[in-house]
C-alpha cells in the first residue's frame, strides 16, 4: 500500500511541475477581470450587463441617447474609444457600438457583460466591481421574467478567473450550478474556486474551495462531488480534503491526510454549516 501512495504521490508532483510551468507560460489563456481596459474586441457580439442602458450619440454621459439597451440585449462592438469613465471601481473606455435593431452609439464598457452564458433558457451575465483600497468581486446577474434580474456580489481572492456555468448537477431544488474557477498564476498560488448556487427564484455563495500547490514540497486540495457526478450520491454532496507534504527529499519522506463529508443543500444553505470543524 505505501508504494501504491507513494507512486501516486510522484506522478501528482510531476503533474503539478507541468502544470505550473504551464500556467507561467500562459497566463493570458483566462479571462483577466482586472485588465478591463481591453476586456472586448472590435466585431465581437456581447451582451448589456446595466438595465436601462442609454445609447450615447458620443462617449460622454452628457450627449443625447440614441436608443434605450436593456439587460441581455445583444450587441456588436465597433470600436473601442479613448475616452473613459468611472464605473463601479474601475476605469473603463466608452466603447462604439451597434445594437440589433442597427442603432450606432457609445457605451460604456462596465455596462456590458465580461461574460455571459445561456443554460437551458436561463441567462447568466457576469461583470467586476472594485472597492477603492479594498477587495474586487465577481458580480454575477441572471434574468428573470421579462427582464426583471436578480444580482450577487462574490468577492474574489484574486483575478485571474473563468466562470462555468451547469445544470443542477442532481442537487434537490437547485436549477444552475455556477463555478467561479482561480487560475493560479505561479505555483504557491491559491487555485480552487467559489461555487454559486441558482434555485430558480435567488442567487447564492455557497462554498470556496481550496487548492495551493508548492511542486515538490506541498499540496492541499479540496473537491466537491455532487450527486450527478460518477461517484456522487442522491441528494449529497461530497466534501473531500487532501494535503501532502514533504518533510525530506532525500529519504522521499512524504506524509498527508484526508477526509470527507458528506453535505445536503436545504433551504437555501449548505448542512451542516461548519463542516469543516471537527464534531
Amino acid at each position: 500500500m505505501y508504494r501504491d501512495n507513494f507512486s501516486r504521490y510522484l506522478a501528482l508532483m510531476k503533474h503539478l511541475i507541468f502544470l505550473c510551468a504551464y500556467l507561467y507560460a500562459n497566463l493570458l489563456v483566462a479571462q483577466n477581470y482586472e485588465n478591463v481596459d481591453s476586456t472586448f474586441k472590435p466585431g465581437q457580439h456581447v451582451a448589456v450587463f446595466g438595465h436601462h442602458v442609454n445609447l450615447r450619440s458620443a462617449p460622454s454621459i452628457k450627449a443625447s441617447a440614441v436608443a434605450m439597451l436593456r439587460i441581455g440585449d445583444r450587441v456588436e462592438i465597433v470600436t473601442r474609444t479613448s475616452e473613459t469613465f468611472q464605473y463601479n471601481g474601475n476605469t473603463w473606455p466608452w466603447y462604439k457600438v451597434k445594437n440589433q435593431e442597427d442603432n450606432v452609439g457609445y457605451v460604456v464598457g462596465g455596462l456590458l457583460a465580461i461574460d455571459n452564458f445561456i443554460i437551458d433558457g436561463q441567462h447568466f451575465l457576469f461583470s467586476i466591481k472594485k472597492v477603492e483600497n479594498g477587495p474586487t468581486f465577481l458580480v454575477t446577474r441572471t434574468i428573470q421574467g421579462v427582464k426583471q434580474f436578480v444580482t450577487l456580489e462574490t468577492e474574489l481572492v484574486h483575478n485571474h478567473i473563468s466562470v462555468e456555468v451547469a445544470d443542477g448537477k442532481g442537487i434537490k431544488g437547485v436549477k444552475n450550478v455556477i463555478f467561479i474557477d482561480y487560475i493560479s498564476e505561479a505555483c504557491g498560488m491559491e487555485g480552487g474556486g467559489y461555487y454559486l448556487f441558482y434555485d430558480g427564484q435567488g442567487l447564492f455563495n455557497v462554498l470556496h474551495i481550496e487548492e495551493i500547490a508548492d511542486a515538490g514540497v506541498f499540496y492541499s486540495r479540496e473537491e466537491i462531488i455532487f450527486p450527478s457526478d460518477p461517484d456522487g450520491k442522491p441528494d449529497k454532496l461530497i466534501y473531500s480534503m487532501e494535503v501532502t507534504r514533504t518533510i525530506d527529499e532525500a529519504t522521499n519522506w512524504v506524509e498527508g491526510k484526508s477526509m470527507s463529508r458528506e453535505l445536503e443543500w436545504r433551504e437555501g444553505a449548505l448542512y451542516p454549516a461548519d463542516f469543516k470543524k471537527k464534531p
